[in-house]
């Protein structure tokens, strides 16, 4: 029962870390790919700008996160 309850403990802890670190990725260009059949995205790839904005890379337009 105590290794049970210390495996529930350290698994919320963990979850919230690794929750924190990706709100706080650095700016730069990130390659997407379907899951499904591993192939490029058709929207192609994601860049992070300054300031909490974004674009697609097929794009100009920009959106904020």
């Amino acid at each position: 029962m105590k290794v049970f309850l210390l495996s529930i403990i350290l698994f919320c802890a963990c979850s919230g870390f690794a929750q924190s670190q990706v709100q706080t990725l650095p700016t730069g260009k990130y390659e997407t790919v379907t899951k499904a059949n591993e192939s490029k995205w058709e929207k192609g790839d994601i860049v992070l700008l300054d300031g909490n904005k974004y674009k697609l890379s097929t794009t100009d337009e920009e959106g904020q996160a």
